[in-house]
């Protein structure tokens, strides 16, 4: 269909009222008295491991694209499909397209990448654009959503919904997201002010600020002399470490706090778990292993998927499947993600899974070897279904038992038939038709 995209004219986001200003303004970074620049906020190592865990977790899992009711084999012909399983871009793989969009969630609050449409109308490639320089725009007039970005070269451009996927987080107008980290930002900035101090606190030579006591009375040029003399012999960092010789009955007495006084390692936990829960990631994750045993880690990991994993795989699902079919063929064609392998778990929990679903008759042995990729049975037994003789519908089971109580009455009346055991009311002749004894 060479005007496949001039057939069907695609359909463009219609949205009432005005884009929130403050919402463009949070995104871009430009309000620097209220919020952290991501530049900034890149460097905690808490949202970073957030931010990492989350994009490759959705990376690894492959898209499939499918056709009618599940076909993958011919699903996986559409050119959609090679775009989200293989190649997006002539410079990079499926992997990294993913990775990188969704670290662009994680730090910005918006994703947005570029359909490059080809002349036959399907599209040919997918880049990743800018986040700091794409902004959504809403005409309050005409009330039409249009993207501008820039080029590499400065240059201004204004791209259709029809041609850029945008993928977010929560939106409080339902266009641009807002990054977790803006919730935490008076957190972050307690956690950096941290890592700064226990810096600082390591690079003096001696643990802790103090003072210097004597039982005599110097005059103030002395002071200054001797404070001067241990700061350059004892307080600085290429003297960490050495022996304080002090001499003239002089003491040195600490009068700053320990950390373990200042319980340092509980406010670091405590900014572990407050990320943790903005993004909505385990803390074992993030290697806190506090209260994590290997019971309800694995729970912890289930309900990761589930919760945190799952409405993300939707967000994109719903929004590739819009944009790059057309009317007719969302009709037939559809993608997802296979977050089968995440949902199994090890060797021993897939094989008990592919055991009860075979049973059940859900899956054939060809599915699942597919699942294994490994290569189907060709004798034609691997694509049948398998269930119990066992199982049947309670209608069902209501007829079988009427069946054999009737056949029990039937036996009753009937008796033996010839087989030598008749009933009571059988008479000796019939026993015997020759009368002998």
């Amino acid at each position: 269909m060479i005007l496949r995209r001039f057939i069907e004219k695609r359909d463009g986001y219609m949205q009432p009222n005005h884009v929130d200003a403050d919402s463009i303004i949070d995104f871009l970074g430009t309000s620097t008295n209220k919020f952290m620049r991501v530049s900034d906020v890149i460097k905690n190592s808490n949202v970073f491991a957030c931010v990492s865990i989350l994009a490759d977790d959705l990376a690894k899992l492959p898209i499939h694209t499918y056709y009618g009711d599940g076909d993958r084999t011919k699903g996986m012909k559409h050119p959609v499909a090679e775009l989200l399983y293989t190649r997006p871009n002539h410079l990079m793989s499926a992997f990294t397209l993913k990775q990188t969009l969704q670290m662009h969630v994680g730090l910005y609050g918006n994703a947005f990448a570029f359909i490059d449409w080809g002349n036959d109308g399907f599209p040919k490639a997918i880049w990743p654009l800018e986040p700091s320089s794409t902004v959504p725009y809403l005409d309050v007039k005409t009330g039409r959503l249009t993207y501008q970005t820039q080029t590499l070269q400065g240059e201004t451009i204004t791209l259709q919904p029809s041609d850029v996927l945008h993928f977010k987080t929560m939106a409080r107008d339902g266009i641009v997201g807002k990054a977790p980290w803006r919730t935490l930002v008076d957190e972050l900035r307690g956690q950096n002010s941290t890592k700064e101090f226990i810096s600082n606190f390591y690079k003096n030579g001696t643990l802790v600020s103090g003072v210097l006591q004597t039982d005599s009375k110097i005059n103030q040029e002395a002071k200054d002399k001797l404070r001067k003399d241990f700061a350059s012999r004892y307080a600085s960092p290429d003297n960490a470490g050495k022996t304080v010789v002090l001499d003239m009955g002089l003491k040195f007495q600490t009068i700053g706090m320990q950390l373990d006084q200042a319980q340092f390692i509980e406010t670091q936990k405590f900014g572990i778990n407050e990320v943790a829960k903005v993004y909505r990631v385990p803390p074992h994750k993030l290697a806190q292993l506090d209260r994590a045993t290997y019971a309800n880690a694995e729970a912890m990991g289930l309900e990761y998927i589930k919760s945190t994993l799952l409405p993300i795989f939707m967000q994109w699902e719903q929004e590739i499947n819009y944009k790059l079919f057309t009317k007719i063929e969302r009709q037939q064609y559809y993608i997802k993600f296979n977050a089968d392998a995440e949902l199994r778990g090890d060797s021993k929990s897939r094989a008990e899974y592919y055991t009860k679903m075979i049973q059940a008759g859900v899956y054939t042995l060809n599915e699942v070897r597919a699942m294994e990729e490994q290569k189907p049975i060709d004798d034609g037994m691997g694509d049948k279904h398998f269930i119990s003789l066992n199982y049947t519908t309670t209608d069902n089971l209501e007829k079988l038992q009427l069946a054999k109580i009737k056949a029990g009455e039937d036996l009753t009346v009937k008796g033996g038939e010839g087989n030598g055991q008749g009933t009571e009311n059988t008479s000796d002749q019939d026993r015997n038709p020759e009368g002998g004894e």
